[in-house]
Parts: C-alpha cells; structure tokens; sequence
C-alpha cells in the first residue's frame, strides 16, 4: 500500500490527488469504509519519511498533493530522460539510448 500511495503522488506531482482515487487504486471501485482512515495514517507516515527530502505532501480540501523538486522524484527524472531520448531519436545515437537505459533503471 506505501508503494501505490508514493507512486500515486509521484506521477502528479505538483497536482491534487483526490482522496476517492487512492481509495480506488488501493481497494477497487467500492473500498471498504475503514480505506480512508488507514490511507490517512498512511499519508502521516509518510510525511515523516519525506521530512528528509525536499517533498512535501500537503493536504488539501479535495485530496492530496506531493510538491517538491522533480529531480529528487525518480518518476520525474525518468519521464524527462525519456523526453529528452526521443528528441533524438529519428537517428540512433549513443547518448540517447544511454538517457534510455538509465530512465529504464530509475
């Protein structure tokens, strides 16, 4: 559940996560009524392990939101190692294919 909860934030990072979507992802379109509690402790925990990094989760009226710096976000990193691979991709290069091999990695 720590893994959903960290990848749900992660791949929108800077954008509210409504409460209803964890709820889904981790118990399926009718989630028990004891899912909403659990994923609130769950957020608390987190915050503490995130209190060594540049990321922040805040809570917001309609969800919750992971702000930070992109870079520290290995999501993030690789989704712009990607970007940045198929700007150069209409002819193999070796760099680009490296910017691959390493968002693969991430």
């Amino acid at each position: 559940m720590p893994a959903l909860l960290a990848l749900g934030l992660e791949l929108e990072l800077g954008r509210i996560v409504p409460l209803e979507r964890f709820c889904e992802l981790l118990r399926g379109e009718r989630p028990p009524v004891h899912t909403k509690p659990a994923l609130q402790g769950l957020i608390a925990a987190s915050r503490k392990t995130l209190s060594r990094f540049p990321l922040t989760i805040t809570t917001r009226p309609s969800g919750y939101q992971l702000t930070g710096d992109p870079e520290t976000v290995d999501c993030q990193v690789s989704d712009a190692l990607v970007r940045s691979a198929e700007a150069g991709a209409r002819t193999y290069n070796e760099p680009a294919a490296a910017r691959l091999r390493h968002a693969l990695d991430l």
